[in-house]
């Protein structure tokens, strides 16, 4: 089966890619095909599962979507760890908006322009448009909470008047595209023209995100009704600016957008859910152990008992026995909730790369806290001093860096205790 949208093969390449490495949801995607009688031919292959999402009718679309929330549902398995889990429902994601690409009305669009009226301003509704009108990934955040925002599909907020686009249209998209350049947003201050040298920039960075990511790009601009101010940066860099309207909404084919939110919405928090499951488990856990009870850890020449409850009694051990009531004793339970804030703090984040790298050393600090047979603390002290680093690196670090300060003296007693191979 042939896809009936060429302009969809970058996302199509994608979930082929994501598929293949998401085997369990791909059987139980082959699972439903066959109690659902969808087709005659259950999809026998990645590629033409892929190529039946990419190639369904509008009116199809609706039972796509269920059967994404079904498969997801009927793959996870309790144990797996936060790897697997990641995978599958990014698998999930991007079938899930290739069949949401098929609603897009592709001859509403006046061939040649890459200005656009849009039903809705909400980013994934524009960035579903975009994608089955001007090619590109989709790839969405799975830390994002309520409803997915693509990272390069970008807002830009501008009075009725509309004179600060008027002066400088390109100065708002630079400083929306470079918003944790301290300097950029200085500069926005006085909408000053872009240097040749931002002008440059500006364009590199935009033909850096189409070309060498592929990923899905677009402007939304608010609040502004005349669109010819945007025409020559639209023409100049081939990029879809979006202007949200009421009159735009036929653009969706097969179902209401307001549903089509609700239903984007309903998947979003399911799969989050998925997600995030297993370590929150494992976070509930190990508070559990840590207000309940002590833990030991073997070391070269010991035997430390840490007492980590309020009300933990001594525990037995030899003379490097931390005890109840001596200066040594070390409560970790407050690090539980600073590491749930922490882990917000990240998800605010604008970087998809940023907040995937961070949340990599979060879990790994989160694993290892909840581990009450042998917490290796080291490892701990060190994954939060990568992300406080990583935190003083960007221009909105400054709660990720104040977090981590709070929690690292946690540690410290603790290290204090253990022989010099800790």
């Amino acid at each position: 089966m042939t896809s009936a949208n060429q302009l969809d093969k970058h996302h199509k390449s994608l979930a082929v890619k994501l598929l293949k490495d998401a085997p369990h949801f791909f059987q139980a995607l082959q699972d439903d095909f066959k109690n659902e009688s969808l087709t005659q031919d259950v999809p026998e292959s990645v590629d033409k599962m892929v190529d039946f999402y990419s190639s369904c009718l509008p009116e199809q679309v609706q039972e796509l979507f269920y059967m994404v929330r079904r498969s997801l549902d009927a793959s996870i398995k309790p144990d797996w760890v936060t790897a697997e889990r990641t995978k599958t429902c990014k698998a999930a994601s991007a079938l899930y908006f290739l069949a949401a690409i098929r609603l897009v009305d592709k001859t509403a669009q006046e061939q040649g322009t890459h200005i656009l009226q849009v039903p809705r301003n909400e980013s994934v509704i524009c960035a579903i448009i975009a994608t089955a009108l001007f090619s590109g990934q989709l790839h969405l955040p799975l830390l994002e909470t309520g409803l997915p925002k693509p990272e390069y599909v970008f807002e830009i907020s501008v009075d009725a008047a509309g004179d600060y686009l008027q002066v400088s249209f390109e100065r708002a998209i630079y400083t929306a595209l470079f918003k944790n350049d301290k300097q950029a947003c200085l500069d926005a201050l006085d909408t000053l023209t872009l240097t040749d040298f931002e002008s440059k920039k500006l364009a590199a960075r935009l033909r850096s995100i189409k070309n060498v990511k592929q990923e899905c790009l677009a402007l939304i601009v608010n609040g502004y009704a005349n669109q010819d101010f945007a025409r020559p940066f639209a023409d100049k860099h081939q990029i879809p600016v979006m202007f949200p309207s009421s009159e735009a909404a036929t653009i969706i084919l097969g179902m209401d957008v307001g549903d089509l939110l609700q239903e984007i919405s309903e998947f979003w928090q399911e799969l989050n859910h998925f997600h995030q499951s297993n370590s929150n488990s494992k976070e509930t856990s190990g508070a559990e152990n840590m207000q309940n009870s002590g833990f030991n850890i073997n070391a070269p020449g010991a035997n430390i008992a840490i007492n980590t409850g309020a009300n933990s009694s001594a525990q037995a051990g030899n003379t490097n026995t931390a005890n109840t009531g001596q200066q040594q004793s070390v409560d970790l339970a407050p690090l539980i909730p600073l590491l749930n804030e922490l882990h917000e703090a990240i998800a605010e984040l604008s970087s998809i790369e940023t907040k995937e790298t961070l949340s990599g050393h979060l879990q790994t600090a989160q694993s290892e806290l909840s581990n009450k047979d042998k917490p290796d603390f080291g490892i701990i002290k060190q994954s939060l001093e990568t992300i406080n680093q990583v935190g003083g690196a960007i221009d909105s670090g400054e709660k990720i860096v104040g977090l981590c300060s709070q929690a690292l003296p946690y540690l410290l007693p603790f290290l204090s205790l253990l022989p010099s191979a800790f």
